[in-house]
């Protein structure tokens, strides 16, 4: 097996820019990469780390909420239902500076389809800060910045 090397990419990177292709093969390779991504983003105090801030154009991202032990490995997202009722939070993105920080209006309630670390069928219903997060990487995996928007 080859060698794994993965490392937090900044903006102005191409690949932060670009809509990631889908996740088709469920392999040792993809758990790997899963694994060091949720290293990357605990070691730079993160709650969320998507596929293409590492330089991986995958679908897929990797999220831990504070006080919570529950890593979540969430691959080919669909979002089902976006809740109506908004919220506006300052947000920071590890693929930019503190100074880049933005406050960006979000759903509170966010519904998404998706398949896990072994390529099984899951659903997750989510607000508050995890409402936040998944919303802020699934704009990472449509090439979107918290500075784009």
């Amino acid at each position: 097996m080859e060698t794994i090397f993965l490392e937090l990419i900044k903006d102005p990177a191409d690949i932060l820019h670009k809509k990631l292709a889908p996740v088709t093969v469920w392999d040792l390779k993809l758990m790997l990469q899963l694994n060091l991504m949720h290293d990357i983003m605990i070691e730079n105090n993160g709650v969320g780390l998507a596929a293409n801030q590492v330089g991986l154009d995958k679908r897929m991202f990797v999220m831990q909420l504070p006080n919570d032990k529950r890593q979540y490995t969430i691959i080919n997202p669909v979002v089902i239902v976006r809740g109506r009722d908004k919220i506006s939070k300052l947000e920071g993105c590890l693929s930019l500076t503190a100074e880049e920080s933005s406050v960006v209006e979000r759903s509170r309630l966010i519904t998404i389809r998706f398949r896990d670390i072994y390529g099984k069928d899951d659903c997750l219903n989510a607000s508050g800060l995890m409402a936040q997060v998944i919303q802020h990487e699934l704009d990472h995996l449509d090439g979107k910045l918290i500075n784009d928007r």
